[in-house]
């Protein structure tokens, strides 16, 4: 009997989609794993007719269209086969938090601001085996403080990072969205780094939002997937000197005042999946 004639065969064929999506779960992370009918499929033409680039492109679209942090996220719930994402927020301190007292210099940190970070991964995965998987990935920032960069010249640094037998950058697609201040930094096969300007975006006060992100390739592993990501803040005459990425994913940063720098760091963990195992 031949495939078209098979009874069976739109049956089989649902139920691979089916047990496909049940292998991609997330730990420390929001996760949401689209309709059947959202499939999509990276560089050929999708169900919907658009590629991985070009959903990714869409979704950021949408966002500076709408200057809505959700409805990119949704795009990408509607559209991509499996989506990460986490939100945190945390204390931000600004450069007076090293005050002079009676007895000298205090460490003391003062925290007059918010950083409100979300990562967010879309996976776009092969249908047929005959191509490659990508993600989008993307960190969204919404900075908010009473206290100035006070217009020094240092910079804080925003990084993304990844073991590199699990993820591989894919060159020419890193990205800055709403971000005048931001600068591509340096980037590599594990991971991509930007420094952020906030003396000059942030002078007497801050509410700002942007985005930085790239497209990665998604290797195949049985082993657990992970982003890193790190807000380095820094103020007064602190400098960021250095940032790297170690072949697991770790970010190392290097300042010329460790009293005057704080490490915001964030992580969303993907269980084993592995992409050679839909085929």
């Amino acid at each position: 009997m031949s495939e078209l004639q098979n009874p069976h065969g739109e049956l089989v064929a649902r139920r691979k989609r089916m047990n496909r999506r049940k292998l991609l779960k997330a730990t420390g992370a929001t996760v949401t794993n689209a309709s059947l009918f959202g499939v999509a499929s990276a560089r050929e033409g999708t169900k919907h007719g658009r590629s991985f680039e070009e959903h990714a492109a869409q979704a950021r679209k949408i966002r500076e269209k709408t200057e809505s942090q959700e409805r990119f996220v949704e795009y990408h719930r509607q559209h991509a086969d499996h989506v990460s994402h986490n939100r945190w927020k945390k204390k931000l301190p600004h450069h007076g938090s090293d005050k002079d007292d009676s007895d000298g210099p205090s460490n003391e940190r003062l925290y007059s601001g918010e950083s409100d970070v979300e990562i967010t991964v879309g996976y776009y995965l092969r249908e047929d085996c005959g191509g490659e998987d990508y993600a989008q990935i993307d960190l969204h920032a919404d900075i908010t403080t009473d206290q100035g960069g006070d217009g020094k010249p240092d910079k804080d640094n925003f990084a993304l990072a990844w073991n590199d037998d699990h993820y591989r950058y894919e060159d020419g697609t890193a990205y800055i969205d709403s971000c005048d201040n931001c600068s591509l930094r340096d980037r590599e096969l594990n991971g991509v780094s930007w420094d952020w300007a906030d003396g000059n975006a942030c002078y007497y006060s801050c509410d700002t939002s942007f985005a930085l992100g790239c497209h990665a390739e998604l290797l195949p592993t049985d082993q657990e997937r992970a982003i890193q990501a790190e807000h380095n803040h820094t103020w007064q005459e602190a400098e960021i000197t250095g940032v790297g990425f170690s072949s697991g994913g770790n970010i190392s940063v290097t300042v010329s005042s460790v009293d005057h720098w704080e490490e915001l760091a964030y992580k969303i963990v993907e269980e084993p999946f592995d992409v050679e195992s839909f085929c």
